[in-house]
């Protein structure tokens, strides 16, 4: 499941900075899985949250399925440079 709000994007858009980092943690209770979530920074130094979903495993195939959503939600303005950070080592995204 992937969730990405309208009301999220322009929030990002407008007062956040060119910034998204990733990260992952494990689900535990009766539905276990992996929650995936995008966070960005805002004017205050809050952290933002941008996109999540939940996956059933955390591999290269569910953080690039992952990330296409959100940067195809995101439609970042021409010419615009984003940075996204992650703790991953080696993660190609295409």
């Amino acid at each position: 499941m992937y969730v990405f709000l309208k009301a999220c994007k322009v929030g990002f858009l407008s007062g956040c900075r060119p910034f998204i980092g990733v990260d992952g943690c494990y689900l535990k209770g009766p539905n276990l899985g992996m929650l995936l979530v995008a966070v960005s920074m805002d004017g205050n130094h809050n952290i933002y949250l941008v996109a999540w979903a939940v996956v059933e495993t955390e591999n290269t195939e569910t953080w690039c399925w992952f990330m296409d959503l959100l940067i195809e939600d995101i439609q970042k303005p021409e010419g615009a440079v984003l940075t996204i950070m992650s703790d991953r080592q080696k993660v190609r995204f295409i």
